[in-house]
C-alpha cells in the first residue's frame, strides 16, 4: 500500500490506521483528526540555486512539486499528537530550551507557554518526523525549504534583500519608535501568532519564515551543505530577524540559542 496525502487547497493528510510505510503513518497509529493537519500550498517544480545570500556552497538543483506547510507546525497541533500517544512532548534539555527558561515570544520552548497558535519549539529531529509521518507526510529537504521559502534564486530574507519591517517579522516589534509591539499586539505570545505578519510571506505564500529562530529541516546526502549530510537533518538560521544565512547541524537546536520550530511537506504539487 503507498502512503500518500491528496491536497485541494487545504490538506486533507490523513495517517492510515493500521498500515505504515517508510516515509508514512505509523503502524497501527491513531489517525490525525483535520484540527492537527497544517494548511499547505503547492509549490510547483523548478530549478532552485542553493545556497544564501550571506555567500557559501552556489549549486543549481532541479525540485520536483510538492506541497508544503503555509506555517510552522503549532503548539496546538502538536499537543493532538502528544494526545493520541504518537508523539511525545518537547523535552527541555539545556540553553534557550531548558526548564524554566522565559521565552521572549518565540525564542524559547513554547510547548508550555500556554498559546496553541504559535508554533511549536524544542522538538528534536526525530520528534518532527513523527509528527509530519502522522499527518501523512515529512520533513523538507533543505533544496525544497529553500525555494518554498525565499523563492528559486538566493535572497537573504523570505520577501527580499530589505531589512525586516514590524509588520513582516515580530522580533522587530521589540524596538523603539512608532512601530514598537506592531500597535496592539505587545503580549509575548501574541507577537508570534502564524500568520500574524502576512506582509513577510515568501513570493510563493510561505508564511512565518524563521519567525523561531531555525527550521528543522531533512537530512540529504546531495546537499552542498556538509551540516545536512547527516540523515538526523539540519537547521536553518540566520543572524538577523527572517534571515536566510546558514545552514547547521539538527543537533544545535538544544544548544545556546536555537529552539527550532518545524513545517512537513507532502509528495506532489496538485
Amino acid at each position: 500500500m503507498k502512503c500518500r496525502s491528496h491536497h485541494q487547497g487545504w490538506v486533507v493528510a490523513i495517517a492510515l490506521a493500521g498500515a505504515g510505510c517508510a516515509d508514512g503513518a505509523e503502524p497501527g497509529a491513531p489517525r490525525a483528526p483535520a484540527e492537527a493537519v497544517p494548511q499547505s500550498i503547492a509549490i510547483g517544480a523548478a530549478t532552485v540555486t542553493e545556497g544564501t545570500a550571506m555567500g557559501h556552497a552556489r549549486k543549481p538543483r532541479e525540485v520536483d512539486g510538492f506541497h508544503i506547510a503555509r506555517s510552522p507546525v503549532t503548539v496546538g497541533q502538536y499537543r493532538h499528537c502528544v494526545a493520541a500517544r504518537v508523539c511525545t512532548a518537547p523535552a527541555a534539555e539545556g540553553g534557550f530550551c531548558a526548564p524554566g527558561f522565559a521565552p521572549a515570544a518565540l525564542d524559547g520552548p513554547t510547548f508550555s507557554a500556554g498559546d496553541d497558535t504559535i508554533p511549536v519549539t524544542c522538538v528534536t529531529p526525530e520528534q518532527a518526523k513523527r509528527f509530519c509521518r502522522w499527518v501523512g507526510g515529512r520533513l523538507p529537504a533543505p533544496a525544497e525549504w529553500q525555494l518554498a521559502a525565499r523563492g528559486p534564486e538566493v535572497q537573504r530574507h523570505a520577501w527580499g534583500a530589505a531589512a525586516p519591517t514590524c509588520e513582516q517579522h515580530w522580533r522587530v516589534a521589540f524596538g523603539e519608535g512608532p512601530g514598537a509591539c506592531c500597535g496592539s499586539e505587545c503580549s509575548q505570545t501574541s507577537l508570534g501568532r502564524i500568520g500574524a505578519r502576512a506582509a513577510g510571506a515568501s513570493a510563493a505564500g510561505l508564511w512565518d519564515v524563521l519567525s523561531t529562530r531555525a527550521e528543522l529541516v531533512a537530512g540529504d546526502e546531495r546537499s552542498p551543505w556538509a551540516s545536512c549530510r547527516d540523515r538526523a537533518g539540519c537547521v536553518v538560521n540566520g543572524s538577523s530577524p527572517g534571515a536566510i544565512d546558514v545552514f547547521l547541524p539538527g543537533s544545535v537546536q538544544h544548544g545556546a540559542a536555537l529552539p527550532a520550530g518545524f513545517r512537513c511537506v507532502w509528495e506532489g504539487a496538485q
